[in-house]
């Protein structure tokens, strides 16, 4: 086992994604992607993790975040773990997946979220000291770290089927949801809602993009017809290697951020 390397994992509907960090150096020395299908996803995941090299290997922590279908924020004066269920009923109705909780970094509630059970098992199988956040919870805090005090911005990440935005002001938590779409026609009706609903243009300084999609993606031509978007550097508190420098650096944040936010 290496004490100076941490293994960080990222799994969404379309990509299972993991990086190794070197504690010692600071530095991000490699990250790899996978396309994923939709149809028994964890069985494509249980795979990678048995034939890939770096994955085989023993690591005293690995981080991990999942992009899961429900999620959802209890201030933690109102939160008991005992009802973690119950708050995810509420929003979603019944379901047989894993519930866990985890409470945020930098704001004063938990993420109650859930985990398909097939992947939870593969994953607590292979991997000791494995700490694992919904992408809800890592993407409010990475926002909440990013966003300066006495300012306004809106955060977006940007998937080829879905989408999460978040409003932080003050380093306060305003909005926070996840949009599911079919089309670019359902994508628009939901971004450009949300603008509308929370008066972008007036009141919000600026909207910060990150994505595993190219840049020119027809999500984001949609969106410049539109708006102004400026798409977020790469944090300047980690050192990469020169393969990974190479990557457009508004990628990859769902692995960077993890540190950030641990």
């Amino acid at each position: 086992m290496n004490q100076d390397l941490k293994l960080l994992i990222s799994i969404n509907n379309n990509f299972f994604s993991y990086s190794i960090f070197n504690i010692v150096q600071n530095c991000f020395e490699t990250i790899k992607s996978y396309k994923l299908e939709e149809e028994e996803a964890h069985l494509q995941i249980k795979d990678i993790i048995n034939t890939n090299v770096d994955l085989k290997k023993n690591y005293t922590v690995t981080l991990s975040v999942i992009d899961g279908n429900m999620s959802t924020f209890i201030p933690e004066a109102l939160f008991d773990k005992n009802n973690i269920k119950k708050y995810i009923e509420i929003t979603y109705g019944n379901t047989d997946e894993n519930h866990q909780y985890i409470k945020q970094k930098f704001l004063d509630c938990y993420n109650v979220f859930t985990i398909e059970n097939n992947l939870l098992h593969t994953l607590e199988q292979k991997f000791k000291n494995l700490h694992i956040k919904s992408f809800g919870s890592l993407f409010v805090d990475y926002a909440i770290h990013l966003n300066s005090l006495n300012n306004q911005n809106l955060f977006a990440q940007i998937n080829e089927n879905n989408f999460h935005l978040t409003l932080i002001s003050n380093r306060e938590l305003k909005f926070y949801n996840k949009f599911d779409f079919q089309d670019k026609t359902d994508f628009t009706y939901y971004f450009m809602n949300c603008m509308q609903v929370l008066k972008f243009e007036n009141q919000i300084s600026k909207l910060l993009i990150i994505s595993e999609l190219e840049k020119n993606h027809p999500l984001f031509h949609i969106l410049t017809q539109y708006l102004d978007l400026s798409f977020l550097d790469r944090p300047s508190n980690f050192l990469y290697k020169d393969r990974i420098m190479q990557d457009s650096h508004y990628k990859n944040h769902n692995l960077f951020s993890q540190l950030i936010c641990e």
